[in-house]
């Protein structure tokens, strides 16, 4: 099969880099690369194209000489009006030619791309169809089934995994069942009700029953340290309760077949905990061969995970023990311990506790964001159970798998454009600091982040006159409406405008506190150069000559 690749005088070199990579790691496919007389051809048209290509007899003979012609995914314009010139079919790329390997892939696997759209998103939704399948058909229709809590199949060891989260305790009713709805439209099976300890019962039912009232197929849950609670949760129909131990075992015994309870071991009533992993699994068997005397038939089995450095990875080991003795009993394991109490973007940590509850076979897991830091836990633990469940079904690395959890990195080597160096002219500009909020005369002004309604607020304060705020979720439409309405901007400030709303979309999307004329993200290396320099000083084993 042969391939023309077709790009500009200035992308050459990038090309050529991408083309050989890609020839190293495909067989049976020839591919050629036709330069355009232009500089940047992401900045030109389909019609400036065929126009070049009808004018020059041996750049139509030399396409024409090929099965397929391949156009960078930045040009603009319908594909087909070359493809009827050349005749021979003319696909769009994608945008980052990094992802060329992956496009002649589907060309060659006689997949038909876009004349009009790049192939980014067709790459993107050919990987995730493929995992959409591979989790059908692999993960969901293989497993084992311990029991089922209100039509929801928990599995007797993941994968799949539940996924179970709890609202904040310190939210109102109200508040708690608009964060349960949230949870459901995030990925949770299961939405635990979370009752403030010393609680009176009656307001634990109430905030259950709000919570009831606004998800729609998520399964309920209580978690509430009162006895009483429980007993309440359950004759209203809650059908999983969190947590029964020695201290209320026999008092929730006559509920024993209404619902499933997860076991823990110890007595939390009279303060009895383990101090070790042994100490952990024995206490908890204690407790599960209790519950069975006592008639409990569906129950779930959790060591509860402590914090890193406080015996997570040794608790992790004993889950692993743990699963071999109890053969029939699912295992569930709360992560909020472990991302609330390190101090890590919680996209990292979620992802790899996923992966890691996935290996060790745990059933159901619980997440909660009661941080700040921890907010969006559980879509990203959703993600990250999905991305290892697939990668376990296929027994291969949770990489590539058609989703992942890169939010602040890309995974490939971004490729820096060298357009600038063959400018005759290039002004080195340094660091300017302005007065801002002075740069026109007739008013200024202020930007502001809205989290809860995810939107970016600009107020225009002009001397003389209230000041007029805007409000929306795409920077740029706010920046022209407010440009249309104040031709008063001077190019500067107008360009000081674009900026900080850029920033505030940024802050929006990352979730990070905007603060205008203030820098959004510092480099791990610039906030913490010096202490790396130090601590290197300290353990280099050399003395300083100074």
């Amino acid at each position: 099969m042969r391939i023309a690749i077709v790009t500009g005088t200035k992308a050459y070199p990038i090309i050529k880099e991408m083309v050989d990579k890609a020839k190293s790691k495909l067989d049976d496919v020839d591919m050629s690369i036709v330069i355009l007389p232009v500089s940047v051809i992401g900045m030109v048209n389909i019609d400036t194209i065929k126009h070049i290509v009808s004018i020059k007899k041996e750049l139509l003979e030399t396409l024409r000489h090929h099965d397929y012609v391949l156009l960078p995914g930045k040009v603009v314009g319908d594909a087909s009006e070359l493809e009827r010139l050349i005749e021979r079919p003319v696909y769009k790329g994608t945008t980052e030619p990094s992802h060329l390997t992956e496009v002649i892939k589907l060309i060659l696997e006689g997949r038909e791309l876009s004349r009009i759209e790049p192939a980014d998103k067709f790459i993107e939704s050919t990987k995730l169809d493929a995992l959409i399948n591979t989790y059908w058909n692999d993960v969901i229709s293989g497993y084992e089934v311990a029991f089922e809590i209100g039509g929801l199949k928990v599995p007797l060891r993941g994968p799949p995994v539940v996924l179970a989260s709890e609202t904040t305790v310190t939210l109102s009713p109200e508040e708690a069942a608009e964060q349960a709805s949230y949870y459901e439209r995030q990925g949770a099976d299961i939405v635990i009700v979370g009752a403030p300890y010393g609680e009176e019962t009656s307001k634990s039912i109430e905030r259950l029953k709000a919570v009831d009232r606004a998800v729609s197929s998520a399964l309920i849950a209580i978690d509430s340290a009162s006895p009483h609670t429980l007993k309440k949760a359950l004759e209203y129909g809650v059908e999983l309760v969190f947590s029964i131990h020695e201290g209320n075992l026999e008092y929730l015994a006559p509920y024993a077949k209404k619902g499933a309870f997860v076991v823990i071991p110890g007595n939390p009533y009279r303060g009895v905990a383990p101090s070790t992993e042994g100490e952990a699994i024995a206490m908890l068997l204690r407790n599960l061969n209790k519950a069975r005397d006592l008639g409990y038939d569906r129950i779930l089995a959790d060591l509860i995970l402590p914090p890193p450095i406080l015996g997570l990875s040794r608790v992790i080991s004993a889950y692993l023990e743990l699963g071999k003795t109890l053969k029939d009993v699912p295992l569930m394991a709360g992560l909020a311990n472990v991302t609330e109490l390190v101090d890590a973007d919680s996209i990292g940590v979620n992802a790899l506790l996923s992966i890691l509850a996935v290996e060790v076979g745990i059933s159901m897991v619980l997440v909660s964001e009661e941080s700040w830091k921890a907010v969006g836990s559980t879509l990203e633990t959703r993600l990250g159970l999905t991305l290892a469940s697939v990668a376990k079904a296929k027994g291969a690395a949770p990489v590539g798998q058609g989703i992942d959890l890169l939010l602040a990195k890309d995974k490939k080597k971004p490729i820096s454009t060298t357009v600038w160096k063959n400018a005759k002219k290039v002004i080195e500009v340094n660091e300017e600091k302005l007065n801002i909020h002075g740069l026109d005369k007739w008013g200024y002004a202020i930007i502001d982040v809205d989290y809860k309604l995810s939107e970016i607020i600009a107020c225009i304060h002009k001397y003389g006159s209230e000041p007029v705020c805007y409000k929306g979720e795409d920077p740029l439409s706010i920046a022209r409406r407010i440009l249309s309405d104040y031709r008063e901007f001077t190019l500067e400030h107008a360009a000081y405008l674009g900026l900080e709303l850029e920033k505030a979309y940024i802050a929006l999307k990352l979730k990070k506190q905007y603060r205008q004329d203030e820098e959004l993200i510092k480099t791990l290396e610039e906030r913490y150069r010096d202490l790396v320099n130090r601590f290197r000083l300290t353990h280099s084993g050399k003395t300083s000559i100074h």
